[in-house]
């Protein structure tokens, strides 16, 4: 668990854990079709977030103090 990251907006205390898979298809089923959609969940939260404070560098194990940043888009 040491090498996750985690993101956590400190207005809306919503938390991202960032991973690989933030830029990984989603697919839709259509009829009998599949519907490939491309995302960018890491992106997606940070424009959620804009303007709001983040905190980064958590861990899931609560090691440290996190860092805090101010996101301006």
């Amino acid at each position: 668990m040491g090498s996750e990251k985690f993101l956590r907006c400190s207005v809306c205390d919503a938390i991202h854990h960032v991973s690989p898979f933030d830029k990984a298809p989603a697919y839709t089923l259509v009829g009998i079709e599949l519907e490939e959609r491309a995302t960018d969940d890491w992106r997606l939260f940070m424009k959620q977030h804009a303007g709001h404070r983040l905190e980064h560098d958590c861990s899931s194990v609560g090691s440290g103090r996190p860092r805090i940043i101010l996101v301006l888009w």
